[in-house]
């Protein structure tokens, strides 16, 4: 698959790499049907997030449409379209029955695109699917939902991800996009070695024109 690749500071490239694999149980694989950029991903770009090791796939906000399936997984199958949140949960720890996601212990929180490969690729392996991702109700199309990914919360409870969906879009999505597109037009004008082309990138995605 292709994939956007960080190799250090100021350095990425659309690489031909291997596609992802269920590694455990609690795994989903999605295609990858739209993705967008985050002031994170410039700050990885840049340098500054110097955990994040060269090879890694960047993004962490996506939507996409389940292909395989983990054993474990009850709550999404295949063909499904799910938002792919910036945060993942293991569900398990303190700090996520706390419901404090981002300081998930057991694996989880701000991994994609920063200590796992992450979502502007092809495909993406999402782990903890069954409290880290959020079906995409009927009738939204992937503009209005692609935003949320950045804001979404993880309610664990699967009736109620159509609500929180539905709801948050009426809520945030305005404030969402113009928050991202904030974030491509700062890129496209003020050009460096790393913003200038990202935003472009940015621009080109399907999420945004």
């Amino acid at each position: 698959m292709k994939a956007l690749v960080y190799h250090g500071p100021a350095q990425r490239s659309w690489d031909s790499v291997p596609d992802p694999k269920i590694e455990a149980a609690s795994d989903i694989v999605v295609k990858v049907d739209s993705s967008t950029i985050c002031g994170s991903d410039l700050h990885i770009l840049k340098g500054d997030v110097p955990e994040t090791p060269p090879g890694t796939v960047l993004g962490h906000e996506a939507i996409g449409t389940v292909i395989e399936v983990g054993g474990s997984v009850s709550t999404v199958a295949k063909g499904d379209r799910v938002l792919l949140s910036c945060i993942s949960a293991c569900g398990r720890c303190r700090f996520c029955k706390e419901g404090h996601y981002g300081l998930c212990s057991g694996g989880g929180g701000w991994i994609f695109g920063h200590l796992i490969d992450g979502l502007q690729a092809d495909l993406a392996r999402m782990p903890f699917a069954d409290t880290s991702v959020y079906k995409v109700p009927e009738g939204l199309s992937d503009v209005q939902v692609l935003f949320l990914a950045d804001v979404a919360i993880n309610n664990g409870v699967e009736d109620a991800r159509a609500r929180v969906m539905e709801l948050a879009y009426d809520t945030f999505a305005a404030a969402a996009e113009t928050h991202a597109l904030k974030v491509v037009l700062h890129a496209a004008t003020n050009p460096g070695p790393v913003d200038a082309q990202l935003g472009e990138l940015a621009v080109r995605s399907p999420a945004l024109v």
